[in-house]
C-alpha cells in the first residue's frame, strides 16, 4: 500500500500522530546530521591551521586548539592500520565524525601516555578489516584540502608519517 494511500484512509487524529513521528525522527537526523558535518568541518581547520603551521602549540584549551591535537592523534591513528587496510582506514575519520568525538579525553594526558593510547587503538583496528564496499568515497580530510584548494601531495604535508606509508586520496 502506498504512503498517501495509507494516509487517506487515517482519521485526522491519525494523521497527526503520523506526521508528529515523522517530524520528530526527521529532527533527530537533521541534529545527527549536522553534528556529523560540524566534526568534519572542525577536522579540515584544524588541519589547515597544521599546514600553515605545523609548530602551532596545542597546550591551551580553546577549542581550535583541542581540534589541532585531534589531527595529530586521529591521522596517526588512521595510518596504522593503513598499510594493511588501505583506503578502508579513511573509515576511522566517518566513525569519529558519526560519533562527533575527538579525543578530548586524552588530550590532557602525557606524551607517552598519548602515544600507549595511539598504540593501542592501532593494534585492536589493524585486528580485522573493515568488510564494506565503497559506494561513495569516505570522507579524507587531505581529499578535501586537496580538491578545495587545488594543490597536489597535500597529504605529505598533513601527515607526519614515515616515508611509503603517506595517505593518498584517489
Amino acid at each position: 500500500m502506498s504512503w498517501p494511500s495509507m494516509i487517506s484512509r487515517c482519521s485526522p487524529e491519525e494523521r497527526s500522530l503520523l506526521l508528529e513521528n515523522l517530524l520528530w525522527k526527521q529532527s533527530k537526523q537533521i541534529l545527527h546530521n549536522a553534528q556529523e558535518i560540524a566534526w568534519k568541518s572542525s577536522f579540515i581547520a584544524a588541519s589547515l591551521r597544521q599546514i600553515r603551521d605545523p609548530n602551532f602549540c596545542t597546550q591551551a584549551k580553546q577549542s581550535p586548539i583541542r581540534w589541532i591535537f585531534a589531527v595529530k592523534v586521529i591521522n596517526k591513528i588512521v595510518n596504522g592500520p593503513w598499510s594493511s587496510w588501505g583506503p578502508k582506514a579513511a573509515l576511522v575519520y566517518e566513525a569519529l565524525a558519526v560519533k562527533n568525538y575527538n579525543l578530548s579525553r586524552i588530550g590532557k594526558r602525557s606524551e607517552s601516555i598519548k602515544e600507549n593510547v595511539i598504540h593501542r587503538v592501532i593494534a585492536k583496528l589493524e585486528k580485522s578489516l573493515p568488510e564494506v564496499s565503497f559506494d561513495t568515497y569516505p570522507f579524507h580530510p587531505a581529499g578535501c584540502i586537496s580538491c578545495a584548494l587545488n594543490i597536489e601531495h597535500v597529504t605529505k604535508i598533513i601527515f607526519e608519517w614515515k616515508a611509503g606509508a603517506c595517505l593518498t586520496f584517489p
